[in-house]
């Protein structure tokens, strides 16, 4: 009998083992599409890896028996997560498409948007629902980020790693004009639109801080590549350090609330302290002008000519003062790019484009469908999270387009919204949608 119980227990052990086994595999391979998912870098022309996605489920619904029937409950849970979203996206759609029909204008840009974004945030729901079974989505999509940075210091650092992974980026015409400074990600979008991506996730970090183990290292790692990519990330770091401030507060925690700002500063402070002194002293030439560009530049036009100015702070300013684009700000143009395939009226700002296409009317529409994507739809992030990241969109559209239509966007809010586990913390106080 003994011996029939040792054998039992050591089956059992390896039944486990190859389970857990078996299991890491699954996270493993389903973080890997979420990468995929999320980056959506090119594979082959026309073909990038968020289209490899879509594929893969297109051909997983056709082979898998009963996975129509899987289907069918996914679209139900969809139709009740998102509620009347998609008719107001839907709405948008055909707004947009009778706007530049009706001026005569036929720039199809912004619809073909609305509508590929659409597709996406179908794929992007139905995706996650089969990954969440095994990975933690919100989670994941922070991981996914830090290893992005791993990506980028290899790419900064090592010209093989770089050369051989070139023909993962999206823009690599415009990668040399910054010296890898900025677009090494392997991402289909580089530049201000990947900065907006990793500002999101770091907003998020922020808010959710305490999920994560190595909290300080993932900080930094956000923070800094937040910021490489754009400056103007400072914005995330700002209105997350500060509603994390006031949450901690209503929460009863006044004195967690202060040593964590009192850490931040004190860090912050500290590391630019460092490198602004002893910027001289830094060898490495690519390292150096990644210091001054993004550092001593803007600090010394603060503290010598008294006011932050940067050559992006003034070609901004300048774009605000053009009185061509103001022209359609009543009734819209239905032009969103120009014949020769660059910005309509020559700006990239969110609110004068979306003024600029769609007049004042449009430009409500529009920004009502973001407060109802955030606030309105079923989901479980808690309300000082939603807050924080409608102040970012209004922030970040100062700067550039960054709304609801942009792919880079939706797998973000997709996996923050609808796939958000909420706290214990969050459900003693209220503050998510049940």
């Amino acid at each position: 009998m003994q011996v029939i119980l040792k054998q039992k227990r050591k089956y059992d052990f390896i039944y486990c083992k190859k389970k857990r086994l078996t299991d890491a595999k699954i996270r493993f391979f389903y973080s890997i599409l979420t990468f995929f998912l999320v980056f959506a870098f090119p594979l082959l022309p026309g073909l990038s890896s968020a289209k490899l996605i879509m594929v893969g489920l297109c051909l997983y619904l056709a082979l898998k028996r009963n996975s129509w029937q899987k289907l069918n409950k996914i679209n139900i849970k969809f139709k009740k997560s998102i509620r009347s979203y998609l008719s107001v996206h839907y709405f948008l759609f055909f707004w947009t498409f009778f706007l530049t029909v009706y001026y005569r204008e036929f720039d199809f840009s912004l619809t073909s948007m609305w509508l590929s974004s659409l597709i996406l945030y179908y794929v992007s729901f139905v995706f996650y629902t089969k990954a969440s079974n095994y990975i933690d989505i919100p989670k994941t999509i922070v991981y996914c980020f830090i290893f992005q940075c791993l990506l980028i210091l290899l790419s900064m650092f090592c010209d093989t790693f770089y050369n051989i992974s070139s023909i993962f980026r999206g823009d690599v015409d415009k990668i040399e004009v910054y010296g890898r400074l900025r677009g090494t990600a392997i991402c289909g979008y580089q530049f201000f639109g990947l900065a907006t991506m990793y500002s999101f996730v770091l907003l998020y970090y922020i808010l959710h801080i305490k999920l994560f183990k190595r909290k300080i290292i993932y900080f930094i790692f956000l923070t800094v590549f937040a910021l490489l990519n754009g400056r103007f990330s400072i914005v995330a770091l700002i209105i997350g350090i500060t509603f994390y401030f006031i949450r901690e507060i209503l929460n009863g925690k006044l004195r967690t609330a202060i040593s964590f700002i009192v850490i931040m500063i004190v860090f912050i402070i500290s590391l630019i302290a460092l490198l602004y002194y002893y910027v001289d002293m830094i060898s490495d030439p690519f390292l150096y002008k990644v210091v001054y560009n993004y550092l001593v530049q803007p600090l010394d036009s603060i503290f010598i000519d008294g006011e932050f100015r940067t050559p992006s702070t003034d070609y901004l300013q300048d774009m605000y003062e053009s009185k061509y684009i103001q022209q359609f700000f009543i009734w819209g143009s239905g032009r969103f790019m120009n014949e020769a395939g660059g910005y309509f009226g020559s700006v990239d700002a969110g609110y004068l484009r979306i003024l600029g296409y769609y007049g004042i009317i449009g430009f409500i529409f529009v920004f009502f469908s973001l407060f109802y994507l955030i606030f309105l739809t079923r989901n479980n992030l808690d309300i000082f999270t939603k807050i924080a990241f409608f102040c970012l969109f209004l922030a970040f559209n100062y700067k550039g387009d960054v709304q609801v239509y942009h792919n880079n966007i939706i797998p973000l809010m997709v996996a923050f919204l609808f796939f958000n586990k909420a706290t214990d913390c969050d459900k003693s106080l209220e503050i998510v949608d049940e």
